[in-house]
């Protein structure tokens, strides 16, 4: 392995990591609400300019911003699953597709109207390199990488070791039985959604620090999420970390083989991986507006 290639892969791991946080939120919500949120990558950059915003005015430094966009994209979450989603949750499942859809546009046009469109950088949380054998890794890349599979790891506990957590895991597997032995559906789903919101939050405070926010920083990470929730399954927590380090490694070796134009090939193999999968897929498809009968 040449040292070009294991510097790509070592960057790609790094990317990799910021992207499973992306796709956790994403895919939870779809197994567990049965929507296929398409406003998430908005809510990624929200966490992302909120980041951007405490870390320039001065009040916290980027990392530590996590404590406060957290709490503020869960109560996001919560006000768009009751103030929109939970109107229209007898409505066809296409009506709920179309909501987020609209909401996407209002906040990506919001931002730029309220922002400006010109991108903003936000500073790695530590300065210089560390060498491992014959690559060099940013050191404040692998704090990111570091603290994205915290993330993961913390919301795989929660799932698993919490009351709420196997609620929401009960909910996610059969409403109806989860229903049936007192486990109030619409809250689980309600909380969910948050939750969810909270993790794209927290995707954004992280990707801010990896790479330039703008606008329309969300759709492109949208399609990644799509792409590997359609490889893995969704809410498939340890099938969304590999999709999301193999998708990132992917990308970084792409980007180092292809000169000017790699990045943008990146984004061309999430969009040809989400086409092939729903083709593959197209005998096991998720049921979207399955949960509407037990609200």
């Amino acid at each position: 392995m040449t040292e070009v290639a294991a510097q790509a892969i070592v960057n790609g791991v790094v990317l990799g990591g910021l992207y499973a946080v992306v796709v956790l939120g994403f895919s939870l919500a779809w197994r567990v609400n049965g929507v296929i949120n398409l406003a998430y990558g908005e809510f990624v950059m929200l966490g992302a300019y909120l980041t951007w915003a405490l870390s320039s005015a001065g009040w916290l430094a980027p990392l530590p911003a996590l404590v406060v966009v957290i709490p503020v994209m869960f109560v996001v979450g919560l006000l768009v699953e009751r103030l929109l989603l939970r109107r229209v949750q007898v409505r066809p499942a296409l009506v709920a597709l179309l909501v987020t859809l609209g909401l996407s546009v209002v906040l990506q046009q919001g931002m730029r109207i309220a922002v400006s469109p010109t991108p903003h950088v936000v500073p790695l949380p530590l300065d210089g390199l560390w060498r491992i054998g014959p690559v060099n890794v940013a050191a404040g890349r692998a704090v990111l990488l570091l603290a994205s599979l915290a993330i993961v790891v913390a919301v795989a506990a929660f799932l698993r070791a919490t009351r709420l957590g196997r609620s929401v895991r009960a909910v996610a597997q059969n409403p109806e039985a989860a229903q049936l032995i007192g486990i109030d559906v619409a809250r689980v789903r309600t909380f969910t959604f948050a939750l969810c919101t909270a993790v794209a939050g927290a995707a954004g405070c992280l990707v801010s620090q990896a790479q330039p926010i703008h606008p329309a920083m969300g759709p492109p990470l949208l399609l990644r999420a799509l792409a590997v929730t359609a490889l893995a399954g969704p809410g498939q927590v340890a099938g969304g970390l590999a999709g999301g380090g193999g998708l990132g490694v992917v990308e970084s070796v792409i980007s180092a083989s292809v000169p000017r134009i790699g990045t943008n090939l990146g984004v061309i193999v999430a969009a040809v991986l989400l086409v092939v999968m729903l083709v593959a897929r197209r005998g096991s498809r998720p049921e979207p507006g399955r949960w509407r009968s037990v609200r």
